[in-house]
């Protein structure tokens, strides 16, 4: 090979690994987003859909379905109306929720996984004092419509 052609070749290596190098990171920073983006929605979604009030249940369920999407919306829906709702409002019940820690499992630009870890106070009158419970659950968010919502929640 001639010096002028050995010059073209590496300078067209140098393009393509320059161009694949920008797309791997621009890709890299695009998750980094989708983590950071999805892991604050997920903390504050977590505590509106496990901390409620007797006196405002129908608003506080509304307000946490907003953030919800698929099939696990319904089925939260289901079971806040047909059990939670009833049984909070029989025992005057109210439910705080707070987010201790929490973890990214998996991530993508469409799809967050995390672990959370939460602290749950509920209160009643029929309770001597305030309950304590903790527990952790997988959270699943997706991307739709450039909204972060919550497609799943699984108690571990």
């Amino acid at each position: 090979m001639t010096p002028p052609r050995i010059l073209g070749v590496t300078v067209g290596l140098l393009v393509v690994v320059n161009a694949v190098l920008f797309f791997w990171m621009r890709h890299d920073t695009t998750v980094a987003a989708a983590r950071q983006a999805a892991a604050e929605t997920a903390r504050k979604q977590v505590v509106s859909m496990l901390s409620y009030s007797a006196n405002s249940f129908d608003r506080d369920m509304a307000t946490a379905a907003d953030g919800l999407t698929g099939p696990f919306k319904d089925q939260f829906l289901d079971l806040a109306r047909g059990q939670v709702g009833p049984a909070a409002r029989a025992q005057q019940t109210r439910t705080n929720t707070s987010v201790s820690a929490y973890s990214i499992i998996d991530a993508s630009t469409s799809r967050v996984d995390l672990l959370m870890f939460l602290n749950q106070t509920t209160q009643s009158p029929t309770l001597p004092s305030p309950k304590l419970a903790n527990s952790r659950v997988k959270v699943t968010l997706e991307s739709v419509s450039g909204r972060w919502l919550l497609s799943a929640l699984t108690p571990l």
